[in-house]
């Protein structure tokens, strides 16, 4: 109760600062661990290439408007689509990806929209089809210079991919939809010290196959805080209390247990760029997650995050990164899932439209009061081609391994795929 005690207080201290100070321009950063700024602009993948850089359109419907409208075809195969141990099954796939933004040009405040889908077809396993979408707006409101507030909905149809953790094999590929609403506000724009919070309520439906997936349907709640120190530019260092509440719409799932949670974290962490050629990104912290059911023990431990980026010539970027976070899951018996990794990538520039890519992402799932353990690795290939600012190629090929201590839950596929891309 003192750390939900701290972190309320926190958010009332920064909703007073964004509403005390007047009018103008703060762009909201997302509340998660970036890199310092050059790091984008200066990596291999970040950096901007005007000539292949889409410039949108404006119509005379929306004359305050840019609007950036894509399209995408993908085309590919993977020779363990059900990723099972053994009965491989491979098939062919074609999908299609259009998506559209629209954002405000107004001198102050900030309005976005964005619509995406994913429709995707195989040729042979009709089960797997699936029809993605999702809808973004966000609405920013700059109060003065120093602060600005937010709010943010989100709605849309995803799908559970096969190998899931928590996929029971039904006979059709398991669909949910996402429904979250965000508030929030932050004050700072150039001072040393600056705070930034938001709540956010978020609604996860899952719909029935062959498999009844009522009780995963749950709404969480998320509340965060971060302070930020900044005395030197691009080098930060922040500190971030957060409390997480899950709860189910069914108080218990078909194996009687009553996954309700809730959860506090408080992370510290920092950001340091080194010249321009290499940037760090880090950050560590406590978290702790107590159930309502009492078959399930509190989980507690630590966490981190952390990734550096090394532009080793202006022509390759080294990126690797390492994690130590719980994740939840609806299996059986486990209330938590201690997932500790790390990733490593190489992105080169062969020409200045052909990019080269490379890279490794390692992974040990240990499942919480279960005596599952999994060891997931995925290796990958693959180029990006611009041809001019209208149309640019991808393609990567990608082996995906899991040895499991599960009988039968272990696998590996490979994946060859193959993009076209169109924008405005």
């Amino acid at each position: 109760m003192v750390a939900v005690r701290l972190l309320a207080f926190g958010l009332l201290l920064s909703a007073g600062l964004c509403l005390w100070r007047g009018e103008a321009r703060a762009q909201l950063q997302e509340l998660s661990l970036d890199f310092a700024e050059q790091a984008r602009k200066e990596s291999v993948l970040g950096r901007v290439r005007p000539e292949f850089k889409a410039i949108g359109i404006e119509t005379e419907y929306l004359p305050s408007f840019e609007e950036f409208p894509k399209a995408e075809v993908r085309f590919g195969y993977e020779d363990n689509l059900f990723r099972t141990e053994t009965d491989e099954k491979s098939d062919f796939f074609l999908a299609f990806l259009p998506s559209l933004s629209i954002k405000s040009n107004w001198e102050s405040h900030q309005f976005e929209f964005e619509s995406k889908a994913h429709f995707q077809r195989w040729q042979e396993f009709e089960s797997e089809d699936f029809d993605d979408f999702s809808f973004r707006s966000k609405l920013r409101v700059d109060i003065d210079e120093r602060s600005s507030a937010f709010v943010e909905l989100r709605h849309g149809r995803a799908h559970e991919g096969r190998g899931a953790v928590d996929d029971e094999g039904g006979q059709e590929v398991t669909t949910f939809f996402d429904t979250s609403a965000e508030i929030g506000g932050d004050y700072g724009g150039g001072s040393i010290i600056s705070t930034k919070a938001s709540a956010k309520i978020q609604r996860l439906n899952y719909g029935d196959n062959d498999i009844n997936h009522d009780d995963r349907d749950r709404d969480e709640f998320f509340v965060r805080n971060r302070w930020t120190y900044e005395d030197v530019p691009g080098s930060r260092f922040f500190l971030e209390p957060s409390i997480n509440v899950q709860r189910f719409v069914d108080s218990f799932d078909d194996d009687l247990e009553n996954r309700d949670s809730f959860a506090w974290q408080m992370l510290a962490g920092l950001t340091i760029d080194y010249s321009g050629v290499t940037f760090l990104a880090f950050n560590g912290g406590y978290i702790k997650r107590s159930f309502t059911d009492p078959t399930f023990d509190n989980v507690d431990g630590l966490t981190m995050n952390g990734k550096v980026t090394w532009n080793v010539t202006g022509l390759t970027t080294v990126t690797a990164g390492v994690h130590r976070n719980f994740e939840g899951t609806n299996l059986a018996g486990a209330s938590q899932i201690d997932a500790t990794g790390g990733d490593l990538q190489i992105d080169h520039e062969l020409l200045y439209s052909l990019l080269l890519s490379a890279g490794a992402t390692y992974e040990i799932n240990e499942f919480v009061e279960q005596p599952r353990d999994d060891t997931d690795w995925d290796a990958f290939l693959g180029f990006r081609y611009f041809m001019n600012r209208q149309l640019s190629f991808r393609g990567d090929y990608r082996h995906s391994e899991r040895q499991s201590s599960e009988a039968g839950s272990s696998f590996d596929n490979n994946a060859v795929t193959f993009r076209i891309l169109g924008q405005i």
